[in-house]
């Protein structure tokens, strides 16, 4: 009884206790007007972006933590599709790349691309750009980002091309959060022990009533 508690309470609160593993580093509004999806990511396809990082209330002991970038990603029809991205980090040099496959980018989720050889602090008080590249995609079999009309915010370049939308993305840093989420698990296999305990008590009680009337 008690592992069938810990596991449900498991499956439902783990959303919840992942959210812990990133926090915001921006501090742009989630509201993203005019939302579209952007031209097919193929192979030699090039978006590339400024972001701003932003400090917004980091601790000094987070400025360390790894940054990591939330990208929108649509497939049309939800279809699986094919070939990779190299996600990049740049500023004047090559930061660090990260590569997804298409195939496990789902339809209209935030993916969160971290890249762990670069601390948040590393980019304060310099330019640095996003770049989006297609590999080895095929029309057809390729996904897309999303693109917004969110006034104010950089603009994207599509293969080299200026435009006047903007990436959905969010940035955040990626939190040592490991011990809190054993923490967070012991707590729940220790509630899940406690209701079981409590509903076997209420059980033996009805059944001694019982016995007794």
């Amino acid at each position: 009884m008690a592992l069938i508690m810990m596991a449900a309470f498991t499956i439902f609160s783990k959303p919840y206790i992942d959210q812990f593993d990133y926090k915001p580093a921006n501090t742009l509004p989630a509201n993203w007007p005019g939302m579209q999806p952007s031209p097919e990511i193929v192979a030699g396809s090039v978006f590339l972006q400024m972001i701003t990082p932003v400090e917004s209330e980091l601790r000094p002991n987070e400025l360390h933590f790894p940054v990591c970038v939330d990208l929108q990603f649509v497939n049309y029809a939800n279809r699986k599709n094919r070939g990779s991205i190299l996600v990049t980090l740049l500023t004047d040099k090559t930061l660090q790349s990260v590569s997804l496959q298409a195939q496990d980018v789902e339809d209209n989720k935030l993916r969160s691309i971290c890249f762990d050889q670069v601390p948040f602090n590393t980019l304060q008080e310099q330019t640095v750009y996003l770049e989006i590249k297609g590999i080895d995609s095929a029309p057809g079999s390729a996904v897309s980002a999303v693109f917004s009309s969110k006034p104010g915010s950089p603009t994207v370049m599509v293969n080299g091309t200026a435009t006047t939308q903007t990436l959905v993305l969010h940035l955040n840093i990626a939190k040592d959060a490991g011990w809190f989420k054993i923490f967070s698990y012991v707590f729940l296999l220790f509630s899940a022990v406690l209701i079981a305990l409590f509903s076997l008590t209420l059980r033996f009680s009805e059944h001694a009533e019982q016995k007794n009337v």
